[in-house]
């Protein structure tokens, strides 16, 4: 219990770019799941369950960022900027990008590599990861962990960005007084919109899975799982966990990048 309670309450130490985005992407799924339960049976007892579990992933998320500021060698209480609207939803997302102080600084050690002595300016960084945006459109190579989950969490950025535009552009249309009878052309636009974001976005999305599957030596065609309902989102939802093979395999080099492979003083 005392375990559990330290994980959801973190009063110490840093988090890592890649384990503050699992954190909230967990949070995310697990309130769309008991929220969807809750609403769809009416169950109040359910729905009170609802809001503990919101209310207490509310104030795990300010420990774990505070952890996340501390990485970045900021007060833990920085993180209270998230309260401010509209910039609070951008740098929430922000800490799931911006990479922490290399070696250990005043808050404790570096969260990627807690044992490695500090590195001077410009050293390669041991386990960094993958570019985000690299090879967004090739299914060949390997992609890691973190970089499958900023890659995802990016798209949803820009996902939720569209669907904000879209229902304003709606509201605005309503407020003006627009009739039904001219409405049509505007959704016909919305959806054209929406191919044209969507479309790129899904295919992204399927090679980054194949991507995923090279990485941890399995060939990309298990990426189709995600085609078949139910199994395909649990499938989904574990390439953010399974860890990929270390050094390189057949379908490519490791795509984080060792202190070795990258200073060729190294010894």
């Amino acid at each position: 219990m005392r375990s559990v309670i330290a994980r959801l309450f973190p009063l110490h130490g840093r988090r890592s770019p890649g384990g503050y985005g699992r954190v909230m992407l967990i949070y995310i799924l697990v309130n769309v799941v008991v929220w969807g339960v809750a609403l769809a049976t009416q169950i109040r007892p359910l729905g009170f369950l609802a809001m503990l579990v919101t209310g207490i992933f509310i104030l795990s998320t300010y420990f774990t960022g505070a952890q996340r500021c501390r990485d970045l060698t900021l007060p833990g209480w920085a993180i209270l900027a998230v309260f401010i609207p509209g910039f609070g939803f951008l740098l929430a997302v922000a800490l799931c990008f911006i990479p922490g102080t290399r070696g250990p600084n005043k808050y404790g050690p570096d969260p990627l590599d807690p044992f490695a002595p500090a590195l001077p300016a410009g050293a390669a960084l041991a386990g960094m990861s993958k570019p985000v945006f690299s090879d967004l459109f090739r299914a060949s190579g390997r992609r890691n962990r973190k970089s499958y989950l900023l890659l995802h969490l990016a798209m949803m950025v820009v996902g939720l960005v569209w669907v904000i535009a879209a229902v304003g552009a709606l509201a605005d249309m309503n407020t003006l007084g627009v009739s039904q009878r001219d409405l049509p052309p505007v959704i016909l636009v919305i959806q054209i919109a929406a191919f044209v974001v969507g479309i790129p976005m899904t295919v992204i999305g399927i090679l980054a899975m194949v991507q995923r599957c090279h990485d941890f030596s399995r060939s990309g065609w298990w990426a189709l799982l995600w085609l078949i309902p139910g199994i395909g989102a649990i499938f989904w939802i574990a390439l953010f966990f399974i860890p990929g093979t270390r050094g390189p395999n057949k379908y490519g080099p490791d795509p984080r990048a060792s202190t070795e492979a990258l200073d060729p003083t190294a010894a």
